[in-house]
C-alpha cells in the first residue's frame, strides 16, 4: 500500500499542474526568442524569452512539473530551462552526446523527459527531475529525422520522420512496430504531429503546405488533406486549442494560422509578427500566463513529504 501510494504521489509530481491556457508561447527560430500572445484574441504581449547567447533555434517549448519553462533549443542540442515568471535563463537542463537537434519534447508521467533528436534519428529520455541521461528510448533504420511526436490511443508512439517522409510507431517499451504511413500516402517532410480529442492523427506536411488527418485505427485508409491553402507556407507545429480549433505555425509568413477543428475550414490569421517577432515561426504552445504554475518546490515537497511518511514504520503494538 505505501508503495502504492508513493507511485501515485510521484506521478502526479512529474505531470504537470493543470491550469487555464491564458497565453500561446510561439517559438521564433531565426531569432532565438519565445514570443507570448494572447491564447483568446491573438494580440501580441511580450518577448517572453529574449536572445540572450543561450538558445539557439528554438523549436518545441513547454512548462515542467517543477513550474519553469523548457526550451528545445535545436542549434547547440539541449533542452533550457527557463524561470517560469520571468523567462530568465536558468540552465542548460538536459544535454548528452546522444541528443542532436531536439525538436518535440513532452514530460512523462513515468517521470522521464523524452526527447525527439532529429539529427542523430532516435528518441531520448532523461530524468524529468535532474535531467541526467536515462537511455535512448527508440531507433530504428525507417526513421530519419524524428521530429514531431505522440502518444497515440493504441499506446503505441507515432513519430513523424522528416527525412524518411513517413511515420513510425513504437510501442510503450521503445520496439519497432511498424510504418504506419509514408510517402505513398502523401507524407512529405512531416513535421508536428497531434491527436486531436477524437483520437483522430493530424500531420503537419511541410512541403505540401497542408494539414494531413489519418485515422490510427486503420492505417490502410488514406489520409484527409484536413486544411490547407489561405497562406499557409511550410507548416510545421500544431496545436489543438481549448476551444478544441487546430492552430498551425507558417513558417515562411511567420503566422498562426486557425483552423475549425472538425471541419478544417480556415478561420483566420491568429497570432501575427509584432515588429521582427516571431521570425520563423516553427512551434507553439498553449500554456498558462508566467507564474501562475505552482512554485517550482512544491512538486519536488511533495515528493520528499510523502516519501519521508509513507516510509516510516510502525511502531510495534
Amino acid at each position: 500500500m505505501r508503495v502504492r501510494c508513493l507511485a501515485i504521489a510521484i506521478a502526479v509530481a512529474f505531470s504537470a499542474p493543470t491550469v487555464p491556457a491564458a497565453s500561446l508561447y510561439v517559438a521564433s527560430n531565426l531569432s532565438d526568442e519565445v514570443a507570448r500572445f494572447d491564447a483568446n484574441t491573438g494580440a501580441f504581449i511580450e518577448t517572453f524569452i529574449a536572445d540572450d547567447g543561450n538558445l539557439s533555434q528554438p523549436h518545441q517549448m513547454r512548462f515542467g512539473p517543477d513550474g519553469n519553462f523548457y526550451v528545445a533549443s535545436f542549434g547547440n542540442h539541449q533542452i533550457n530551462r527557463y524561470d517560469g515568471t520571468t523567462g530568465a535563463f536558468i540552465n542548460a537542463f538536459a544535454s548528452d552526446p546522444a541528443l542532436n537537434q531536439p525538436v518535440d519534447f513532452f514530460f512523462h508521467n513515468d517521470g522521464n523527459l523524452y526527447v525527439t533528436s532529429q539529427g542523430n534519428d532516435r528518441i531520448v529520455r532523461f530524468n524529468s527531475l535532474t535531467g541526467n541521461f536515462v537511455d535512448t528510448f527508440a531507433i530504428n533504420p525507417a526513421l530519419d529525422g524524428p521530429s514531431g511526436f505522440a502518444f497515440g490511443p493504441d499506446g503505441n508512439l507515432y513519430v513523424s520522420g522528416r527525412f524518411s517522409n513517413n511515420i513510425t510507431r513504437f510501442d510503450s517499451t521503445g520496439s519497432f512496430v511498424d510504418t504506419f504511413a509514408d510517402n505513398t500516402d502523401g507524407l512529405s517532410q512531416p513535421f508536428g504531429l497531434r491527436f486531436s480529442i477524437d483520437d483522430d492523427l493530424f500531420v503537419g506536411n511541410g512541403n505540401t503546405n497542408e494539414v494531413l488527418e489519418f485515422d490510427p485505427t486503420n492505417s490502410s485508409l488514406p489520409p484527409v488533406t484536413f486544411a490547407s491553402g489561405n497562406g499557409l507556407s511550410f507548416n510545421i507545429g500544431l496545436e489543438f486549442g481549448t476551444d478544441d480549433d487546430l492552430f498551425v505555425a507558417s513558417f515562411n509568413n511567420d503566422t498562426i494560422k486557425r483552423f475549425d477543428g472538425t471541419t478544417g475550414a480556415f478561420i483566420s490569421d491568429f497570432a501575427v509578427p509584432s515588429g521582427s517577432v516571431p521570425d520563423g515561426t516553427n512551434f507553439l504552445y498553449f500554456g498558462p500566463d508566467p507564474g501562475v504554475i505552482p512554485e517550482p518546490t512544491r512538486a519536488l515537497l511533495l515528493i520528499t513529504g510523502l516519501t519521508a511518511t509513507l516510509l516510516i514504520r510502525r511502531r510495534p503494538s
